[in-house]
């Protein structure tokens, strides 16, 4: 008999109440750390933690997560059993850390495992119930003290980054970024108030770093794809993985950008409605001014995984990504996904088209929920379908010009 993946889920945290049964914990951090968004400018930056010690990276590694095939089911696992060890801080205390901001701090800098031992005020409490609508969690509880067990491994130019308190954080990011040091850890790094000018320093909650850190990437490569020539040929590109579907469809334009993703029925969200949900952003060459509200996070991980590709051909292109949500996806994961698989994607040979219309035909036979329904919510299908091409205008006023 197939198990149900939510009860599973709940009976780790089950499992997980016997274990923590102490004030004090003695484990590896991933390395891991989590800050909150909730009563800024007065938020919660903690530690996560599990209870065990050695190599405890497999519990905060989205890439790895991928790389293996893992199912939500093991990831809500992994997830559950990090213990957040918080504090609330200023967000402007990054500019003058206490011992135990810059405990946080260290934490966030290094590369590999860190042997943690903290002190909390209770034992943490759990609870059995689950939320279908938040990244998963494990449980929390104020911290009294934390210790660092060894040294943490840092590398000499996140080190060198990070001490540098005359570089913007935008152009700390990018440096970071060309030195080959992953996203994940940018956004650490960003979040706990690590980079930028000494006095502007500042905490940033966790969800708003991960998605400030794939935009300043995504617009630093862009300002480069835009010198690069365009494609000549539709290519369309394929991943999936934990109920997720991704068409990604590079198009012979000049940059322009756009995700539309939809829920088919029968999914925890959509299981009350009997027509797909359909949400889409979008930009076109300038960029956009406004935050991708209806997309959010998700729109910034699919626009540097397609930059990122479009830099390492060195061509210029539009890109499409359809997203389709199926019911097997049980549980929000974090926007990772978004990046990872349209970085899969990217890495396989795409199918090539001449026409959209061929290339649309062979989205439709994959994704359950056809064009007909999520063309409507796309821009950039409207302008390529509809918009006349100033081509179009010069060989019309010459054929009227020889009359």
């Amino acid at each position: 008999m197939r198990k149900c993946p939510i009860l599973e889920a709940m009976r780790v945290r089950v499992k997980l109440r016997a274990k923590i049964t102490s004030t004090e914990i003695f484990g590896s951090t991933p390395p891991s750390i989590f800050t909150g968004r909730f009563g800024y400018p007065k938020i919660n930056l903690g530690i996560l933690l599990p209870s065990e010690t050695g190599n405890t990276s497999i519990y905060d590694s989205p890439s790895k997560w991928f790389k293996t095939g893992m199912g939500i089911e093991k990831i809500l696992g992994y997830r559950a059993s990090l213990v957040n060890s918080r504090r609330k801080f200023s967000v402007r205390s990054a500019s003058n850390p206490n011992r135990l901001l810059e405990i946080i701090q260290e934490v966030a800098m290094s590369s590999s495992p860190v042997d943690t031992e903290v002190k909390l005020f209770k034992v943490p409490r759990i609870s059995a119930t689950f939320p279908f609508n938040a990244i998963p969690f494990g449980p929390s509880a104020l911290v009294k003290r934390a210790r660092l067990a060894e040294n943490p491994r840092i590398k000499r130019r996140v080190d060198y980054i990070c001490s540098d308190s005359d570089l913007k954080a935008s152009k700390a990011a990018i440096d970071l970024y060309e030195h080959g040091i992953d996203v994940y850890q940018i956004s650490k790094i960003l979040s706990v108030g690590l980079l930028g000018l000494k006095t502007q320093r500042r905490l940033v909650p966790t969800r708003w770093s991960i998605t400030a850190s794939d935009s300043i990437i995504a617009n630093n490569l862009l300002e480069q794809v835009k010198h690069y020539s365009r494609i000549s040929e539709y290519l369309l590109f394929e991943s999936n993985y934990i109920g997720n579907y991704f068409e990604i469809l590079l198009l012979p334009t000049e940059w322009m950008f756009e995700q539309v993703e939809m829920g088919v029925p029968g999914g925890v969200w959509t299981k009350s409605m009997k027509q797909p949900v359909v949400i889409s952003d979008h930009e076109f060459y300038w960029g956009r001014k406004t935050y991708a509200k209806n997309v959010a996070g998700a729109y910034y991980s699919g626009k540097l995984a397609i930059l990122e590709y479009l830099s390492r051909t060195r061509r210029q292109a539009g890109a499409l990504i359809v997203r389709e949500i199926r019911p097997e996806y049980f549980s929000e994961v974090g926007v990772w996904k978004i990046r990872e698989c349209v970085r899969d994607a990217m890495r396989k040979k795409p199918l090539r088209f001449f026409t959209l219309d061929d290339a649309i035909e062979r989205i439709d036979q994959i994704l359950m929920i056809k064009h007909d329904v999520w063309s409507k919510k796309s821009k950039i299908v409207d302008r390529l379908v509809h918009q006349k091409k100033i081509r179009e205008f010069l060989d019309r006023s010459r054929y009227t010009s020889t009359e």
